[in-house]
C-alpha cells in the first residue's frame, strides 16, 4: 500500500494526496487504505519516512565505502540523475518536500536535512581539502549542487550530458 501511496503523493503532492486517491490507485476500497494508515497524519508521516529513508540509502551507500572522495560525491550525483530520468516516485516527493514549509512537515524535513547535511559536512572535512572554502561552505555547495542537477535532469533527461554536467560542478566545487 505504501509504494501506491508515494506513487499518489509524487503524482498529485503531499498536500492533495488522500486516502480516496490511493484506493483508487490500488484498486481496494477507502476503507482498506485507512486500515493501513488510519490518519491521514499517519499517511502523510509514513510517507515521508520511507522518502527519507530513500534519501539516507542513497548517501550512505555512496559515501561510506573506500572509493576516492570525488568518485564518492559523483556517485551520488549519478544515482540522483538516475533516479529522475527514471522518474522515481520518491525522489519527486523529497523536492516538493524540500520546498514545503506548511507548518505540519516542513520540521520534520529541517530535521531530516540537518542530520543529512552533518553527514555530507563530515565527510568534507574527513577529505582535508584545501582551498578558501570550509568543509561546510563545501556541503552546502553540494547540497545546492543536488538540487540544481535535479532541476537540470528534469529539464534535459539526458544522462551522459547530466553527468558531464555533474562533473564540472564537482570539479569547480573540490578546487576551491
Amino acid at each position: 500500500m505504501l509504494s501506491f501511496a508515494m506513487d499518489v503523493f509524487a503524482r498529485r503532492g503531499i498536500g492533495r494526496a488522500g486516502h480516496a486517491d490511493i484506493a483508487d490507485m490500488a484498486g481496494v476500497s477507502v476503507a482498506t487504505v485507512f486500515n493501513y494508515f488510519p490518519t491521514r497524519e499517519a499517511l502523510v508521516e509514513e510517507v515521508l519516512a520511507q522518502v527519507d529513508q530513500h534519501f539516507k540509502e542513497m548517501l550512505s551507500e555512496s559515501l561510506d565505502n573506500d572509493q576516492a572522495f570525488k568518485s564518492q560525491l559523483s556517485h551520488i550525483c549519478y544515482r540522483l540523475i538516475d533516479e529522475v530520468i527514471e522518474q522515481q516516485d520518491w525522489v519527486k516527493v523529497w523536492f516538493e518536500w524540500s520546498t514545503s514549509v506548511r507548518d505540519e512537515i516542513w520540521p520534520q524535513f529541517v530535521s531530516n536535512n540537518q542530520h543529512n547535511f552533518s553527514f555530507i559536512a563530515e565527510k568534507f572535512v574527513a577529505a582535508n581539502l584545501q582551498g578558501e572554502l570550509s568543509p561546510k561552505e563545501r556541503a552546502w555547495q553540494f547540497q545546492g549542487l543536488c538540487y540544481v542537477l535535479y532541476l537540470q535532469t528534469n529539464i534535459t533527461p539526458n544522462r551522459e550530458e547530466m553527468q558531464i554536467q555533474a562533473d564540472l560542478h564537482l570539479d569547480a566545487l573540490l578546487a576551491k
